[in-house]
């Protein structure tokens, strides 16, 4: 089992994505990136960025060289959202979590970003 955040945990994503109907069938016509940084970690900062193109969403391990919006919080919030613990609305609405780029992907690419969550809480993790 791949330790949450890292290359091996995000190649487990990336298969999963592919793998999923749903992220493809929502992701067709669509094209940007989507960066998640996880800051207070073991191993400190973390981060990984989803690539969504030609109805395909990619995930690689790293930061995006220029994502489209990106979103950086703690740790633990991270975890919590991958448990099924915090929804990712609720805690940007609550503070937990800081938002760049164009915040309105966010709601624009809700259904497509919804699909990816269900999709990547279901990959065997280790916190």
């Amino acid at each position: 089992m791949a330790k949450f955040f890292t290359p091996e945990w995000v190649a487990a994503v990336d298969t999963a994505l592919q793998q999923s109907p749903a992220v493809t069938a929502a992701a067709d016509g669509k094209a940007f990136v989507f960066e998640q940084v996880a800051t207070g970690g073991p191993d400190g900062e973390s981060a990984y960025h989803l690539v969504v193109g030609d109805g395909t969403v990619r995930a690689v391990a790293g930061r995006a060289e220029n994502p489209s919006v990106a979103i950086t919080g703690p740790w633990d919030v991270h975890v919590k959202i991958n448990r099924g613990e915090l929804s990712p609305p609720v805690a940007l609405l609550s503070g937990k979590g800081r938002v760049r780029g164009e915040r309105m992907k966010l709601m624009t690419e809700r259904a497509l970003l919804s699909a990816v969550h269900d999709s990547t809480i279901a990959v065997p993790v280790e916190y």
